[in-house]
């Protein structure tokens, strides 16, 4: 197949239509593409196989280099020893880590904890970084974590000229409340890259991506609803690239045909955006004084097999169980 526009004049319309930049233009979606100019397919299609080429690093990679880079981008400790062996060492520093399950299973929880856990220097497991947290669905739980803050510092302590340091965890953590899509669009696109760039964030938690995405379209605009979770994953996935940032997006669960458990919501639209997903389990107790019984289970990851762990939640966190 050739193509019916010289590759100038592709370019020149993209130009004119302010998608400047080959990253831009993976950020359109096929159909975005063929609304502009006069663009075809085979036209849409050439541009985003050369955009994605350019980007790419020729040449080969030595195993060495390979391993210095996974080390540059390093994991965010979940403060438990037993749930970061079960995933690989902590929270990928890279793409976008989905926490799943049904309500009351501790998504929340483990959240907030990674919240703190980020503030601490890299030799004690965090980032030494602060936290935005974005809520979808309720108000942020202040309470629960002022109850985390008097708690959690006892666990770990940093020593500096024989003085023990502890970080300000309440002055790292910003909090960033949105009701709808829009609202979505207009924090991670535009506040929240502002916000990058005069403080030092390494998590960035939204809570839940499915807040927004389940409740603002109708039956008949699902194709507008992939194309705004490619807009909004797409930008997670820029901001995890360029500043090396964890991001969790917390999501619902629903009921499958065919399937024994409950699934994922939003389906596979924004599967394909997930690079890691950990699917929370909350099973009932079998005896009437026994306690429920929960599970973590890596469900994909491009590094690691699946698994599960199970965890319990105290009044000082969430733990996993040996």
């Amino acid at each position: 197949m050739t193509l019916k526009l010289d590759w100038i004049s592709c370019i020149c319309i993209v130009l004119l239509a302010q998608i400047r930049g080959p990253e831009a233009v993976l950020q359109v979606s096929d159909f975005g593409l063929l609304r502009v100019g006069s663009l075809g397919p085979v036209e849409a299609d050439w541009l985003s196989n050369n955009a994605a080429l350019s980007l790419l690093n020729p040449g080969y990679m030595t195993a060495l280099e390979a391993e210095e880079l996974e080390q540059e981008w390093g994991r965010l400790s979940s403060g438990c020893h037993v749930i970061d062996q079960a995933i690989g060492g902590g929270f990928p520093i890279k793409g976008v880590t989905e926490l799943s399950g049904q309500s009351g299973c501790g998504k929340t929880q483990l959240c907030l904890q990674l919240c703190l856990s980020v503030q601490y220097p890299k030799s004690q497991g965090g980032l030494n970084g602060g936290a935005v947290y974005i809520c979808t669905e309720d108000t942020f739980p202040a309470k629960r974590l002022q109850q985390l803050l008097h708690l959690h510092p006892t666990k770990r302590k940093v020593w500096t000229c024989n003085k023990v340091c502890l970080p300000k965890f309440g002055d790292n953590i910003f909090i960033e409340h949105v009701a709808d899509v829009t609202g979505m669009r207009q924090c991670v696109l535009g506040r929240l890259p502002k916000l990058l760039s005069h403080h030092r964030i390494k998590l960035i938690v939204i809570d839940s991506v499915a807040g927004v995405f389940r409740s603002c379209y109708d039956n008949n605009e699902m194709k507008s609803r992939a194309d705004d979770m490619r807009t909004i994953g797409g930008q997670l996935h820029k901001i995890a690239s360029q500043s090396k940032i964890c991001i969790i997006c917390t999501n619902q669960v629903t009921a499958s045909d065919g399937a024994e458990r409950c699934v994922p919501a939003l389906g596979l639209a924004w599967s394909n955006l997930v690079t890691m997903r950990i699917q929370l389990h909350r099973l009932e107790p079998c005896g009437v004084d026994a306690a429920p019984a929960r599970s973590l289970e890596v469900v994909f990851a491009p590094d690691l097999p699946t698994g599960s762990v199970p965890y319990d939640i105290s009044e000082g966190g969430f733990f996993g169980v040996k």
